[in-house]
């Protein structure tokens, strides 16, 4: 009879983190509330301190698999000469 809520975050890690605390504050993650999160969190969970993980208990992540290939290894090898400082995501 209650209805559940489904929120989908799709935003920084940065911001996530934050958001999920405040949810958890105000009782957002409770029975009766889905939380989802993209690769856009997925990809930078080692990067959240304890308490924005521990607000994040619950949370369903779906992360985009890609299958090892040799034309992906030649592409990592070419991205890395080209953006030395950028780690390679879904999103390159």
């Amino acid at each position: 009879t209650m209805p559940t809520r489904v929120f989908i975050v799709h935003m920084y890690t940065s911001l996530a983190t934050r958001v999920f605390i405040k949810a958890k504050e105000i009782g957002l993650m409770k029975p009766g509330y889905v939380w989802i999160i993209t690769n856009g969190v997925t990809d930078d969970l080692s990067l959240i301190d304890e308490t924005g993980i521990e607000s994040m208990e619950g949370v369903l992540g779906v992360k985009t698999y890609i299958r090892k290939s040799e034309d992906l290894d030649k592409f990592r090898a070419r991205w890395r000469k080209r953006f030395p400082r950028l780690e390679l995501s879904v999103y390159g």
